[in-house]
């Protein structure tokens, strides 16, 4: 083929911009799976405690609550292509939140989640781009996915926490939670058998596990009563 299509650079085609890519997505879409995890004979009391404290941003098809609602890539602007989607909130090409604007209604959906782990004071947080900035991080991180997490180490933006366990006294939960270094942590918000129990289940996670609803579920099924957005 002569030249990539520029959509593909827009979230805009996925076949067509090169054989290349055409033979790597197809190799995804067919050969890439999240490993089985060993499964216990039990997960029913971990689940419950997950449902209640964490399913709302790493639930979903793909446990996490990010989804693509908006069109264009902020990389996009960069490349002279369509400018980013109105109703997204969008510094220094940080997608933060997209509010859905319809005929007598507005929902906002918000990408990135405080969970008190982001220390602008330390040096791993500085990037290294002539001017000494801060790294992005303070608004917020992406929640990620936690299929077959169990064999994702280290956790945690900043890589912390070597093992789930380190996660849970890192992890702020709640208003308490969203600032450095959080109030309110998993580790001190759980009993230590929801602890045990959501141990348990987060390392079961696999493709084969039946996910919870998240923010983005809700939002996406809300959105469809507003639409159109711009």
């Amino acid at each position: 083929m002569t030249g990539a299509n520029p959509a593909i650079y827009d979230h805009g085609i996925t076949q067509g911009g090169s054989d290349a890519l055409d033979a790597q997505t197809l190799w995804i879409f067919t050969a890439v799976r999240p490993l089985h995890q060993p499964q216990p004979a039990d997960t029913s009391a971990g689940r419950t405690v997950f449902g209640q404290f964490c399913a709302s941003c790493h639930g979903g098809a793909k446990w996490t609550k990010s989804q693509i609602f908006h069109r264009t890539n902020p990389g996009a602007i960069g490349q002279n292509l369509a400018p980013v989607d109105p109703g997204v909130s969008n510094t220094a090409n940080e997608f933060k939140s997209f509010t859905c604007t319809g005929a007598s209604s507005s929902l906002t959906f918000d990408y990135l989640e405080q969970i008190g782990t982001f220390d602008p004071a330390d040096p791993l947080e500085i990037r290294d781009n002539a001017t000494a900035a801060i790294a992005l991080g303070a608004d917020g991180i992406n929640p990620p996915s936690l299929l077959s997490i169990n064999f994702h180490a280290p956790f945690l933006h900043n890589g912390k926490a070597e093992t789930l366990e380190e996660v849970f006294p890192l992890h702020g939960l709640g208003p308490q939670g969203t600032t450095f270094p959080p109030t309110t942590t998993i580790a001190n918000t759980l009993t230590l058998q929801q602890q045990a129990d959501l141990l348990v289940f987060l390392k079961s996670i696999d493709g084969t596990t039946v996910p919870f609803r998240s923010e983005g579920d809700d939002f996406r099924d809300a959105i469809r009563m507003i639409v159109p957005c711009p």
